[in-house]
């Protein structure tokens, strides 16, 4: 008898403590998503975190409702909970510790970690990480400067996909190019992401360096910078498209996550003002000096964090927060029709890019590049894998020349996974970068 009493209220404390842990974790869940959503992104990103908020009161409803059964029931239900919990839990602490061997197929092809690259070498100071725009989102530095680049005239580790870990010395604004670009006039202005950066391939083997080398060495000045969503790149553009005469301006568009990019740019009130006022600029041609101290100040901070004790911290809160199993979601929606897609407000960026490229006597070329994922499945129709002709039309009902690389040069190629390193998910690699560069300089008069 005193068995089965013992029983009983250790499953009536079991419910009550479950019932409180699980609403506690809740109120965390909705606290943590409204001061992400409504204070550090000053409620300009709601549309990003309304899935949390749904998930979280469902949830709260669920635990209610099952306070109405009987304690085994409820009991049974709590430990169903817990076990999927757990698991997931475990799930998340396997995809953060040994991310990179689930990933990729050969991890020795693969560095996503420059810091281990410059702590392994002899001159530790001679080298520093790009740290990207992208990274700083929604304020900038303490909300007062938004930067376009990363820091200026370093020795700048970027990546390392098919072959060594690739550096570069940036120029004198903290992009990819030879410092003389910015002397005379140029060709063309390239504006765009990692893709046109030049991730993971040599200066002279990413698409400004191969069209110098199709051209005679007329210059191309190279403003793409890894994670640059439609917002960064019209940043790019007004700053420092036009410091000097150019004849064209190509503007890069990546399939994979432009429009993801743009679901965490709309949260930057710098990054609007750009597109709600033709003729706000925040100079960064004159503050290369401001910039630069602020980005050292983030690398001597980075630096700190590569400690044990302040990765393993890092590790705990990424665990925390299910960080690794958020990004793989995000990853497979790139199949899914909740892909985000903003159609208007990125035509609204295309026009304003295309009106100061006017203003300044230069071509506007759209330039559509395609994602590893379109060639992974056979008979894909390719006109609407990720809405590529609903974009498409409306950018070509402005009056803008698209150019369709992936139809131009990726389809028409009996083996288009050969552009992409060790034929795996990655940037382009040196062949891919030529064979999009060859194609541009067939159409594009320079």
């Amino acid at each position: 008898m005193k068995q089965a009493l013992n029983l009983i209220n250790f499953m009536k404390k079991f419910s009550s403590i479950s019932f409180i842990f699980f609403i506690f974790l809740n109120i965390f869940i909705l606290t943590t998503t409204f001061y992400k959503s409504e204070i550090v992104h000053l409620g300009l990103n709601r549309d990003h975190y309304i899935n949390y908020y749904i998930f979280s009161f469902s949830f709260i409803i669920v635990i209610v409702c099952i306070q109405i059964f009987n304690n085994k029931i409820k009991n049974n239900i709590y430990l169903i909970l817990f076990s999927c919990l757990t698991s997931i839990v475990i799930f998340e602490t396997c995809l953060e510790f040994k991310i990179d061997k689930i990933w990729k197929r050969d991890n020795t092809n693969f560095e996503n970690n420059p810091y281990e690259y410059i702590l392994n070498q002899k001159s530790k100071n001679s080298y520093i990480p790009r740290i990207l725009p992208g990274s700083l989102l929604p304020n900038g530095f303490a909300n007062s400067i938004f930067p376009a680049s990363s820091i200026s005239s370093k020795n700048t580790v970027m990546c390392k996909e098919n072959s060594g870990m690739i550096t570069y010395f940036s120029d004198r604004f903290g992009f990819n190019n030879e410092d003389n670009v910015w002397e005379n006039n140029n060709s063309a202005i390239l504006t765009g992401d990692s893709f046109v950066h030049g991730d993971c391939v040599k200066r002279n083997n990413n698409i400004s360096g191969n069209l110098e080398k199709l051209n005679n060495s007329k210059k191309f000045i190279n403003l793409g910078m890894g994670g640059n969503g439609p917002l960064l790149k019209l940043l790019s553009l007004r700053e420092f498209g036009f410091l000097n005469k150019t004849n064209n301006v190509l503007w890069f568009y990546f399939e994979g996550n432009d429009f993801i990019e743009l679901e965490f740019e709309k949260s930057s009130k710098i990054l609007n003002s750009y597109l709600n006022d033709k003729n706000f600029t925040q100079n960064l041609h004159l503050k290369t000096a401001v910039v630069d101290k602020e980005f050292l100040k983030i690398h001597q901070n980075n630096i700190i964090k590569q400690k044990f004790l302040h990765n393993l911290k890092r590790k705990i809160k990424n665990i925390l927060f299910l960080k690794n199993i958020r990004n793989l979601f995000n990853s497979l929606n790139l199949m899914k029709a909740s892909y985000p897609f903003d159609i208007i407000k990125y035509n609204k960026i295309i026009q304003m890019a295309q009106n100061l490229t006017k203003l300044n006597n230069a071509n506007f070329y759209f330039i559509y590049l395609p994602a590893f994922e379109r060639f992974t499945k056979k008979n894909r129709n390719h006109d609407f894998f990720l809405n590529k002709k609903i974009l498409i039309d409306k950018v070509r009902e402005n009056g803008v020349f698209v150019i369709d690389i992936s139809n131009l040069v990726f389809e028409r190629n009996s083996d288009p996974l050969q552009f992409f390193p060790n034929r795996q998910n990655g940037h382009y690699n040196e062949k891919g970068y030529m064979a999009i560069s060859q194609k541009l300089n067939e159409i594009i008069e320079f």
